[in-house]
């Protein structure tokens, strides 16, 4: 019976001190320890950096941080067009799988036929534009009063901004619903005048005269409204009532 007793008592300590052997977290004895106030300083960082790192993680995800962002729908099978439609067949295959797109946009100091939109690659002024989206009603007309009004509103006088200077991009259209490219600027020969303007006119001296030329090619603009798509109430829109003045050297 003592033997049994000896068996009982010893086999678990033996196997404790086996298993101590694998102890990672080796313990250093109390009386070898010692405490400094650097030690000290450096607990107190470590935990107040805890804290506030711990109660800016939770300010974030309780208020949140509003972001603005456009994301046109995923692409949606079209079917192809026959050569022969009826107006209604046309009509009806034009809005599936599209969005429709309104602009309206005044530029003060430039003229309609030196703007040009293209949607894609597909020019307004070439014919593209009406080619692959049919049934569009895009205009290049003067601004109207009310509208230069708009632009002229707290900004002080500008006797340059007359509606035979300016030029108002105004429709709506229907739109694929990809990922595309929208540039409303200046035309070819636009560009063609400016190029011959600064090569000449700047070479000759009279800066006044050059100023005065380069005017008539600023491309500053009000953006009365873009919208993509059905507008959603209450809704806020980055594209709406926004006035971009360019200003230059150059005048434009």
């Amino acid at each position: 019976s003592d033997s049994l007793e000896w068996h009982s008592t010893f086999y678990p300590n033996n196997s404790m001190s086996g298993l101590r052997r694998y102890d990672a977290f080796v313990k250093t004895r109390p009386d070898m320890r010692s405490r400094s106030a650097v030690g000290g300083i450096i607990t107190l960082v470590a935990a107040t950096t805890a804290v506030l790192l711990f109660i800016g993680q939770i300010t974030l995800y309780i208020m949140g941080s509003p972001t603005h962002s456009l994301q046109l729908a995923t692409s949606h099978w079209t079917p192809m067009r026959p050569l022969n439609l009826t107006p209604l067949q046309s009509k009806i295959l034009n809005r599936i799988g599209t969005i429709p797109l309104s602009i309206k946009v005044t530029f003060p100091h430039i003229r309609c036929n030196r703007l040009d939109l293209t949607l894609d690659g597909a020019s307004f002024s070439g014919g593209e534009l009406k080619k692959h989206h049919p049934g569009n009603t895009l205009e290049f007309r003067k601004p109207s009063a009310k509208e230069l009004a708009m632009i002229t509103k707290g900004r002080g006088g500008d006797g340059h901004i007359k509606p035979s200077n300016g030029c108002t991009v105004n429709g709506q259209m229907r739109i694929n619903l990809v990922a595309g490219s929208l540039v409303i600027g200046m035309n070819a020969m636009a560009w063609s005048e400016v190029t011959s303007i600064l090569t000449i006119r700047r070479i000759e001296g009279d800066e006044k005269s050059f100023q005065a030329d380069m005017a008539n090619f600023n491309v500053t603009h009000y953006i009365h409204h873009i919208h993509f798509g059905e507008q959603f109430p209450m809704a806020h829109q980055p594209l709406e009532n926004r006035y971009s003045h360019v200003e230059n050297s150059f005048g434009g």
